[in-house]
C-alpha cells in the first residue's frame, strides 16, 4: 500500500488513517534530514570561538650551543667595530680577547688586538697580531695596511711599500691605500716616479678616478714648495671624498710640517681630531 496524497485523504474521511499517514510522512522527512547532516558533516566551530580547542603557544625551541656561540660572536663583532671607530683601545683589547677566545680565526679581531698593543708601545706584539691576521685572511687587506703603517712608523719604508702595493692590488679603488702608496714613495725618495705618474694622469684627464691620486699630487706640490698648487689639489680631493676620510688622511704624519702654511692651513684638522694611526 503506497502513501496516499492529500487529495486521497480528503476523499477518505477516516481520522485514524489520516493521523497514521501524517506521522509516517514526518518520520520520512526526519530521516532524510538526519542522513543529510551526517554526509555534510557537523557545523564547524572556529578554534577562536571554541574554548576547548584553544591551546597555549608552544615555547620557542631551545638554541644549540653552536647557535648561541654564533650570536655571541656577531654581538662581539659589532661592539668591536664601534670601539675601533671610537679608537677606544682598552675596549678594543678586551673585546678582541673575548672574540678570539670564541674563534681564534677572526682576522679582524687580530688587527684590533694589534692596534691596541701598538697604542701602548708594544710594537713587537702588534706586528705579531697583524701577521696573524694576514696569515688567516690573505684576501683581507686590513692586516696588510696596518702592518705597512707599523713598518712606516719604524722607517722600514721598503717593507711598508710592499705591503701597501699588495693591498692595493686586491682593491685598486681603495683611496686610502692608493694615497699612502704615493706618499710612501715620496718618503722613500721616489718623488720623480710619483711626479711622472701624476703628470700622466693629468694629461690623460683621468678625472673620474682623481680621488686616487689628488692627495699624492698635493704631497708632491708641498715637497716642491708650491703651496698654491697643493691647495688646488687639496680642494679637489676634499670634494671627491667623504669628510671623515679627508680629515683622516690629512692627519698623516707627512703633512705635519705643512699644517701652518697659510695657503693650505684651512684644510687640516685640529690636532685633537688627528688619528694616531
Amino acid at each position: 500500500m503506497g502513501l496516499k496524497s492529500f487529495k486521497d485523504l480528503e476523499a477518505d474521511k477516516n481520522p485514524a488513517r489520516i493521523l497514521v499517514t501524517v506521522f509516517v510522512g514526518i518520520l520520512i522527512v526526519a530521516g532524510i534530514w538526519f542522513l543529510t547532516t551526517q554526509t555534510s558533516g557537523k557545523p564547524q566551530i572556529s578554534p577562536a570561538a571554541d574554548p576547548l580547542t584553544k591551546s597555549t603557544p608552544l615555547p620557542p625551541p631551545e638554541l644549540t650551543d653552536d647557535q648561541l656561540k654564533a650570536i655571541k660572536i656577531n654581538e662581539l663583532r659589532t661592539s668591536l667595530e664601534e670601539a675601533s671607530s671610537a679608537s677606544n683601545f682598552d675596549e678594543m683589547s678586551r673585546l678582541a680577547d673575548e672574540l678570539l677566545e670564541l674563534d681564534p680565526r677572526e682576522s679582524d679581531a687580530w688587527v684590533a688586538r694589534g692596534l691596541a698593543k701598538q697604542a701602548v708601545g708594544d710594537m713587537a706584539g702588534a706586528l705579531e697580531c697583524f701577521e696573524k691576521s694576514i696569515e688567516l685572511s690573505r684576501d683581507n687587506s686590513v692586516g696588510l695596511v696596518q702592518r705597512a703603517k707599523l713598518y712606516r712608523q719604524q722607517n722600514n719604508l721598503r717593507a711598508a711599500l710592499s705591503d701597501l702595493e699588495e693591498a692595493g692590488s686586491k682593491d685598486p679603488s681603495d683611496i686610502e691605500v692608493a694615497s699612502l702608496i704615493l706618499i710612501v714613495k715620496i718618503e722613500a725618495g721616489n718623488i720623480d716616479e710619483v711626479r711622472s705618474l701624476i703628470a700622466s694622469y693629468e694629461q690623460l684627464g683621468v678625472s673620474r678616478h682623481s680621488q686616487l691620486w689628488l692627495l699624492g699630487a698635493a704631497a708632491v706640490a708641498l715637497n716642491d714648495g708650491n703651496s698654491d698648487r697643493a691647495a688646488r689639489a687639496f680642494d679637489g680631493f676634499q670634494r671627491a671624498v667623504s669628510p671623515a676620510l679627508f680629515s683622516k688622511l690629512l692627519a698623516d704624519p707627512f703633512f705635519v710640517p705643512y699644517q701652518n702654511d697659510p695657503a693650505v692651513r684651512m684644510y687640516f684638522p685640529e690636532p685633537s681630531e688627528a688619528s694616531k694611526f
